[in-house]
């Protein structure tokens, strides 16, 4: 089985560069989607970052394939057909049930007054300096260091922009895993989905405090969809 892994575009691939290291120690590959926001003027930012995950998995010589999608990412994850994947993982992420911008999907609507409010005080943007604290959440110092250093300004209209979902989903199965409380309504969408769903409580960044626990989250899921013989 291979991981096709989607980070959220507010951040960086680092999101799961310790992971990668236990699935391939475990025998397993995986792909991680690096996504920018240098979209033409005219493309919405969601189909810049679908034409890069596209980019990715038309490279893939298999086709047992399992979507991991962290924060953000769980929007564009919507945007695949579940047709063309063993599963889907979501971690902590956003889980839409129809077309809606990520902020609709919030939990917290103070959190959104705070993002606009700084994103008009930076020129449409969450900038760097902001973000750079999500990176208190990760105990290794040279992962924090990393973590920052490349980070750049992310525009609001990716939180903005309304992102439509595939025709057929949500599909049949999948594993939702909730950290944190910012995403017990879209633990909830999943459930009602059909998502098996685990709340293990920790920090939105867990994979890179404990990345051979979420890599055995990974792996245990990716055994109950192997074909039975």
């Amino acid at each position: 089985m291979h991981f096709l892994l989607l980070h959220s575009p507010l951040v960086t691939p680092l999101t799961w560069a310790a992971l990668t290291q236990h699935l391939r120690t475990q025998g397993s590959t995986s792909s991680t989607v690096a996504m920018d926001h240098d979209a033409a003027p005219e493309m919405p930012l969601y189909a810049h970052h679908l034409n890069q995950i596209q980019a990715v998995t038309n490279t893939l010589e298999t086709a047992q394939v399992i979507v991991v999608a962290h924060s953000g990412a769980g929007s564009l994850a919507a945007l695949l057909n579940p047709a063309d994947f063993a599963g889907f993982i979501f971690i902590d992420a956003i889980f839409p049930l129809a077309a809606n911008s990520r902020f609709t999907l919030f939990d917290e609507p103070d959190a959104v007054r705070s993002w606009r409010k700084l994103a008009e005080q930076h020129s449409g943007h969450i900038p760097r300096t902001w973000l750079a604290a999500l990176a208190e959440q990760i105990d290794d110092p040279r992962l924090r260091s990393n973590f920052i250093a490349e980070l750049t300004d992310a525009p609001i209209a990716l939180y903005e922009e309304t992102i439509p979902i595939h025709a057929q989903w949500p599909p049949a199965n999948g594993l939702y895993v909730q950290w944190t409380q910012s995403y017990a309504g879209d633990a909830g969408r999943a459930a009602a989905s059909g998502f098996a769903v685990r709340k293990e409580p920790t920090t939105h960044f867990n994979m890179l405090n404990q990345p051979q626990a979420v890599a055995g989250t990974l792996l245990d899921f990716a055994r109950d969809q192997e074909p039975r013989t």
